[in-house]
């Protein structure tokens, strides 16, 4: 069993990824013009004609394990702690998937658990935060962005951590 949350979003300006070493998996067809690769995150836009679907492997560090979406200068993030394991999904813990126009041009925010065998009575947790932050101004740079969404992840993690 696996707990896999998707917070679906009108279409943001870019949804973003944590990518230490820029190392993304894509998760079917990527339109190359939507994709970006820059200050350890990627970013990835709505195509108008075809879905996407992008990941990331896991990482070793607790730094790494949110996903966010940025409107203008604000921007959602959703935090998790890392936990060991084997995730579904092309072993990701964090995706976006992008819906195309004739679906409405939204995009998925997901997060994934490990694969875990319960027995019967027991149960999963998975804690998450999402937070609201204001970016400095309107069209920050994505490595701007990425920075200040590491930084609010950084802050859910004390508080998970807890």
């Amino acid at each position: 069993m696996s707990l896999w949350t998707v917070t679906q979003v009108r279409t943001p300006d870019y949804a973003l990824l944590p990518a230490p070493e820029n190392k993304y998996k894509p998760l079917g067809e990527i339109v190359p013009e939507a994709l970006k690769q820059t200050g350890g995150a990627v970013s990835i836009r709505n195509d108008r004609d075809k879905p996407q679907k992008i990941g990331v492997a896991p990482a070793k560090d607790a730094k790494y394990n949110w996903v966010a979406g940025v409107f203008g200068n604000v921007m959602l993030v959703e935090s998790r702690l890392v936990q060991k394991g084997q995730y579904p999904d092309g072993n990701c813990p964090g995706e976006i998937y992008t819906a195309p126009a004739r679906d409405g041009s939204y995009v998925e925010l997901e997060m994934l658990s490990p694969m875990t065998e319960l027995s019967a009575g027991q149960a999963l947790r998975d804690d998450a935060i999402w937070q609201i932050v204001r970016l400095d101004h309107p069209q920050p740079s994505i490595e701007k962005t990425a920075t200040a969404a590491s930084s609010a992840h950084e802050a859910a993690v004390r508080e998970l951590s807890r």
